[in-house]
């Protein structure tokens, strides 16, 4: 447990291969999610030869904070301040990747447009950059009437308000399916701005998106790649729905991950 600057502990994991690997990879996971649910592809990973750290999200896993809140969307980009940090801290002078799924996908894209770290590669899989469906006009009017007067109350956020994963996640007592106005707005607001200044970023980029993701727009990651510069890959993953967890799906996913990380190291 490590504790932010202001005051919230955090939960951190760390794995690497024998001698540190190649390189070490920041990993940020999805809304409702927690770090636990990427073992299989932290496996590949280290397979590989490349070290992880990740985190829980405030308000996530074993992290403290209210389910599903954020004071704002700049406190969880200075979370992923401090989980760069930490990485470089136990782990100096290996490269560094920045890796995020879903939210975690629009976090790492606007902490490496808005804070420009030096970063060996960024990693976004089925990033939330627009959502793959428009929610009903009644439902979104609601929510705004309840962000006027309740920013932090928490919501439902299964599909039909568009973040709710494909997987079995309901057995799993450290998985929720809720959010506030105030972080749904505020990670909405911050996508439509990283696709409007997709242009400013140069870091190494793959954005992989699955060809059967109902919740995040696979549109929207390919636009994102196409306006960014230099090396950007675009990856649609066929049958790949928005969750990535699972042996089936997840390992795969993380060796070509891995292989096309390792091949900006060596």
């Amino acid at each position: 447990m490590i504790e932010t600057g202001d005051g919230v502990r955090l939960r951190f994991q760390s794995w690497s291969p024998l001698g540190g690997g190649a390189a070490v990879v920041c990993l940020v996971h999805g809304h409702g999610d927690h770090s636990d649910r990427f073992l299989d592809g932290v496996d590949e990973l280290v397979r590989h030869g490349i070290s992880v750290f990740t985190s829980d999200l405030r308000g996530h896993g074993l992290s403290e904070g209210a389910r599903g809140d954020a004071p704002s969307f700049d406190a969880l980009l200075s979370d992923v301040d401090l989980l760069l940090d930490t990485a470089q801290a136990n782990l100096p002078g290996l490269s560094r990747f920045l890796l995020g799924h879903s939210l975690g996908g629009n976090l790492v894209l606007n902490y490496a447009l808005r804070r420009q770290p030096l970063l060996r590669g960024l990693v976004a899989i089925n990033p939330w950059l627009d959502l793959a469906f428009r929610p009903p006009f009644w439902r979104m009017l609601a929510v705004r009437l309840v962000a006027a007067f309740r920013p932090d109350v928490p919501l439902s956020s299964r599909r039909k308000s568009g973040l709710g994963s494909q997987d079995n996640g309901d057995s799993d007592p450290l998985v929720h399916r809720t959010i506030t106005p105030r972080l749904f707005y505020g990670s909405r607001q911050a996508a439509t701005w990283a696709l409007t200044n997709a242009a400013s970023l140069d870091t190494p980029l793959l954005v992989i998106h699955g060809s059967a993701d109902h919740s995040t727009s696979a549109g929207a990651s390919e636009l994102f790649v196409q306006r960014a510069r230099g090396d950007a890959t675009f990856k649609l993953w066929n049958g790949l729905g928005h969750s990535i967890h699972g042996e089936e799906v997840e390992r795969p996913v993380f060796e070509y991950v891995a292989r096309w990380m390792r091949a900006r190291t060596e």
